[in-house]
């Protein structure tokens, strides 16, 4: 009977390349598609796609060449025990003590074969569970790390749970914190999607404070917060659409605010950029945005505008 390696016309030392040539030449040779109607080369094409699938499998290889041997060593005690009235019966008791014994050797080099393999796929299963839970910590435990010990910049409260509403009427805003709403009496109140798992994470490289303004398609502002220069400040909880981002920036923005004309002499002597592109949040692939104002105002991101077209632009939308 033909050996694996003999239907591939090959030789017990194939490597495995030369494995893939034979299977493909022959295949090529007695496919069914070719040989329409013919058993022989149907039987054929199935015996040498049998022959590739064992010798091309790593672990089924050496399975395969460990029972050759095996059967190899049988064969040749066999031949020489063709006439067993020549032995005598010590001689035949030992002869079969070590065909036995070789038996369950092999035996056993199978069963520790299969028991590597078991441990083998325990182990990889385990990395595949334990891998993503000790990213997930490290990840952790770097944020923890980020917060307490960053020198140059803070880290503030995504949502802020301070509220500094100011009163629609002559009155100078000073002594503004980060995730401070200073204008939450005149703007829309904050819109937050509690189910929203991506974050915008603004880093106020400047060298002067900023108000940061979140608005939607219809230009209505759905978040604003005060972030002071040399600071990192978290967005969560966005409402998942795309939304327009700008930016008033000066040195300690004190505002005039007037109640009866609602006219502004708003922040003067600051500047008002708006981002030329959108923002989307889709949380079917959460993800975090990173925003650096220095670096997007170099690279031309944003447009500036005078502090007129600010107020006609964004804060008169949104007045009640």
């Amino acid at each position: 009977m033909s050996t694996l390696y003999e239907i591939l016309g090959l030789s017990k030392s194939a490597t495995p390349d030369q494995i893939k040539s034979a299977y493909r030449k022959l295949a090529k040779i007695y496919h069914p598609d070719k040989n329409h109607g013919n058993k022989d080369a149907e039987e054929k094409f199935k015996s040498i796609k049998d022959a590739y699938d064992i010798l091309s499998d790593v672990v089924k290889k050496k399975k395969y060449d460990l029972s050759i041997e095996s059967k190899n060593n049988i064969h040749k005690n066999s031949n020489k025990q063709k006439n067993y009235t020549e032995f005598t019966q010590e001689e035949l008791k030992r002869r079969r003590y070590y065909q036995e014994y070789y038996t369950k050797e092999y035996n056993k080099h199978k069963e520790k074969e299969a028991f590597k393999e078991q441990k083998q796929y325990n182990e990889t299963r385990a990395l595949i569970v334990l891998v993503p839970i000790a990213l997930a910590l490290v990840f952790f435990i770097i944020n923890i790390y980020n917060h307490s010990t960053s020198k140059n910049y803070k880290f503030q409260n995504p949502v802020s749970t301070k509220v500094k509403s100011i009163k629609v009427q002559s009155k100078i805003l000073t002594q503004n914190k980060t995730g401070d709403e200073p204008f939450s009496s005149i703007i829309n109140k904050t819109v937050v999607d509690k189910t929203s798992n991506d974050v915008i994470i603004l880093r106020n490289n400047l060298d002067s404070d900023a108000i940061v303004f979140v608005s939607d398609y219809n230009n209505k502002i759905v978040r604003h917060y005060y972030i002071e220069k040399k600071i990192e400040f978290f967005l969560e909880y966005l409402p998942q659409e795309k939304l327009n981002l700008s930016l008033l920036v000066g040195v300690g923005l004190n505002c005039n605010l007037k109640e009866n004309d609602k006219v502004k002499t708003f922040c003067e002597n600051n500047n008002y950029y708006k981002y030329l592109v959108p923002l989307q949040i889709n949380n079917n692939n959460p993800d975090s945005i990173y925003i650096n104002f220095k670096e997007d105002i170099d690279f031309k991101k944003i447009q500036l505008f005078n502090d007129t077209v600010y107020y006609n632009l964004i804060l008169n939308q949104n007045l009640y």
